[in-house]
């Protein structure tokens, strides 16, 4: 009798645990890659801090020796959806800077390092937590609240994780969708007059056939305790084209930084900035030909005021995003990957002062092959002698020649499986008379081959 009801209790237990279970829908996604790339000249965020903008050499004692390093990082993002109107999400993040890695990660990430011998480094990162759903009684809006990451334009302006509420609103029958969103930057206390960060915006889209047009608007209040500054606010307001129409795929955006500096003891600042960027290609069965182009426009040091175009103020993801070049930026035709080396690396908080010209060619031999080559001339922007107010000039030439130099890169993607991937690509840049170092010494020409291994699912 008694085993009898202790079976029975434990059916009932089972059965009462199942349920809330069978009611959930719990999936997995995520990503695991694995980069190694040789290098000459080339800043690495190992030698430097986020935001590295003064370029070449990272370390002078090591000059013109050849680096090479191998890195990994995964995420792994698990929902748990109650029902098309409900879910939430987990993603969980894992880093390594450097294969063999020793000491502690940089305090400005607080990244733990997966790749210490041992492997038992305290190394998982929360990058999101929230909660997700659309607003009762089935209206077209949708909440989000928690931390979660901020994606606006991410190849030219802001993507970053941080705690906050999003919206979705969907207009229908026109399909214009509306984002607005606040998020909680900094908080060092409770009187919120006194210190902290808040990050507001709104982006919207509105599809036209085959291309789709958009403009956003954020405002960054930025108070601190202290006299100088005694508190910030940064807005900028942007608009972008994306679509394809026949042949002919396109993408632009402009967006114009301003924003005042209030300082109690020196005279206020203001911020005015601006970028540019396009790119239009034509396609041809397998060959896609095309140009692209960007411009920021740098610091003018004989100014008090700051002109360098500014970014979310405690960082963006940017600059591996955008993918536009290989050398100078952050990775070309999915070869970067978090910590990859580049003349500008790093999630940053400000673009630096640049311009740049390119043409492109990819051609996708067979479906699981693909090659590329591009070529792109870079110039500085910074106006006066390098330095300035924005922190953002670029080489180390006291002349300030504007010529940062030609970058050649070539790639190729390789489909593995469905879901791996092998990308390779190769970049070399002529350098300018803006990288040579003070007293006319010119470093030898920057170049790097980078390889990630990717495997998604």
């Amino acid at each position: 009798m008694k085993k009898a009801l202790l079976i029975g209790l434990a059916l009932g237990l089972i059965a009462v645990w199942a349920v809330p279970a069978m009611a959930i829908d719990w999936s997995a996604s995520g990503y695991i890659w694995v980069l190694g790339n040789i290098n000459k000249n080339v800043q690495s965020y190992g030698a430097g801090a986020w935001n590295n903008v003064t370029i070449l050499p990272a370390d002078p004692t090591r000059q013109d020796e050849t680096g090479s390093y191998m890195a990994m990082q995964g995420q792994l993002g698990i929902t748990a959806r109650a029902s098309e109107d409900l879910y939430g999400a987990f993603v969980f993040e894992m880093d390594s800077r450097r294969f063999g890695e020793t000491g502690p990660a940089p305090t400005t990430s607080g990244k733990g390092l997966i790749a210490t011998y041992g492997a038992d480094s305290n190394a998982v990162e929360v990058k999101n937590l929230y909660i997700d759903f659309r607003v009762p009684p089935q209206l077209p809006i949708w909440l989000r609240v928690g931390v979660q990451s901020y994606v606006i334009r991410p190849h030219v302006f802001m993507y970053a994780d941080a705690a906050g509420i999003t919206g979705r609103i969907l207009i229908d029958p026109i399909k214009l969708m509306i984002r607005p969103m606040w998020a909680k930057v900094t908080d060092t206390d409770d009187y919120e007059a006194v210190t902290g960060t808040e990050f507001y915006g709104v982006d919207a889209s509105l599809p036209i056939g085959p291309v789709t047009p958009g403009m956003f608007f954020v405002f960054e209040d930025v108070r601190v305790a202290g006299p100088n500054p005694d508190s910030t606010n940064l807005w900028w307001i942007g608009g972008y084209v994306d679509g394809m129409v026949g042949p002919v795929k396109a993408n632009l955006d402009f967006i114009y930084n301003g924003g005042t500096i209030d300082n109690r003891t020196i005279a206020d600042q203001d911020y005015g900035s601006w970028l540019l960027r396009g790119a239009l290609s034509f396609v041809f069965d397998k060959l896609e030909v095309g140009v692209g182009g960007m411009y920021v426009q740098g610091e003018n040091v004989e100014t008090a005021d700051v002109e360098a175009f500014q970014l979310p103020r405690n960082y963006s993801e940017t600059f591996p995003i955008n993918d536009d070049l290989m050398v100078f930026n952050d990775g070309w035709m999915g070869s970067s990957g978090w910590l990859r080396p580049g003349l500008i690396t790093g999630p940053a908080t400000q673009w630096p002062g640049f311009w740049n010209v390119r043409g492109f060619a990819y051609y996708q031999v067979v479906p699981w092959f693909k090659v590329g080559a591009q070529l792109a001339y870079i110039g500085d922007t910074v106006s006066g002698v390098t330095g300035g107010v924005g922190g953002d000039a670029l080489g180390n030439d006291a002349d300030n020649d504007n010529s940062i130099g030609w970058e050649m890169a070539f790639g190729t993607n390789i489909n593995i499986y469905k879901n791996l991937t092998l990308n390779t690509a190769f970049g070399y840049l002529f350098a300018g008379k803006a990288l040579s170092l003070a007293g006319g010494v010119e470093p030898a020409d920057p170049w790097i081959i980078a390889t990630r291994l990717m495997y998604f699912f």
